[in-house]
């Protein structure tokens, strides 16, 4: 007998051969399902989380979309947890997310009021934090978990995102170095704003997407206090979870105070 031209048979009676053709079948399935799910995003949907691509949930929204993926048994659950420090609450969701019958893994997302972007380095008590949002950011981080282990589209490289146009460069960028780390996103989005000639910007933090604004000749406090925007840590500086609504009605009124400043300018020429 030739060893060489044997096939191996398994226990169930499948060769060796079919089992490497299954498997390559598989990887070239795999392939096209990370190729159409990146190419379903922009770059705008990816940050730079410590030197590594994170998808956030506006880019899983868009990959749950093309896919048709169905989320569902989710449970929302809140602790109240207290330590040396005080109380904060911790939101916890789990549930299901499925391409198919056979497709269906478990997920879960957390996020607490103790998180640096809503507690501003933790020197907001509980009481102040909108746990409205942190809710929110909960869920987000649910979807973007159940989204990318379910389509394999975890633990990607830059590289393999450059491959299908998605580059590193001009992206925000976010470090977890501890609550101090994680306190200096407030300034990086004032670093966004002095990069843009624009008077508001858009920041992510944790999968969620918000809007920044300042004070000054195009915004008012009582203009931005109106459209559900926050007073910042820092002076003059607000802040609100993103909507196109709130976005489009910022960039109307920048538009008309631009007009404004200009006929002031040729008045006073």
């Amino acid at each position: 007998m030739n060893e060489s031209t044997d096939i191996v048979k398994s226990e169930s009676g499948q060769s060796m051969t079919d089992a490497l053709e299954i498997i390559q079948s598989r990887n070239i399935l795999f392939d096209k399902i990370m190729q159409v799910a990146i190419r379903a995003t922009s770059p705008g949907d990816w940050i730079n989380q410590n030197g590594k691509p994170y998808l956030q949930g506006s880019g899983a929204e868009k990959v749950a979309r093309r896919f048709g993926v169905k989320i569902f048994d989710t449970i929302i659950e809140r602790e109240e947890i207290e330590d040396e420090k005080g109380k904060y609450y911790l939101y916890t969701v789990i549930g299901k997310a499925a391409l198919s019958d056979r497709d269906v893994i478990d997920a879960i997302g957390t996020c607490s009021s103790r998180d640096a972007f809503f507690s501003h380095g933790n020197k907001l008590s509980m009481a102040d934090v909108d746990i409205g949002n942190v809710k929110k950011a909960a869920y987000t981080n649910f979807m973007g978990n159940a989204i990318t282990r379910l389509l394999g589209i975890r633990n990607l490289t830059w590289d393999e995102l450059s491959k299908h146009g998605i580059g590193q460069n001009g992206k925000a960028t976010i470090k977890y170095d501890g609550g101090a780390s994680k306190a200096a996103t407030t300034k990086k989005a004032a670093n966004a704003e002095q990069q843009s000639k624009k008077p508001f910007w858009t920041s992510d933090y944790n999968g969620k997407n918000f809007l920044f604004a300042s004070v000054g000749k195009h915004f008012s406090d009582e203009f931005l206090l109106n459209l559900g925007f926050k007073e910042s840590k820092t002076a003059g500086k607000y802040f609100t979870t993103y909507s196109q609504e709130i976005e489009g009605a910022l960039e109307e009124e920048c538009q008309a105070a631009e007009v404004a400043i200009r006929e002031e300018a040729a008045s006073n020429g």
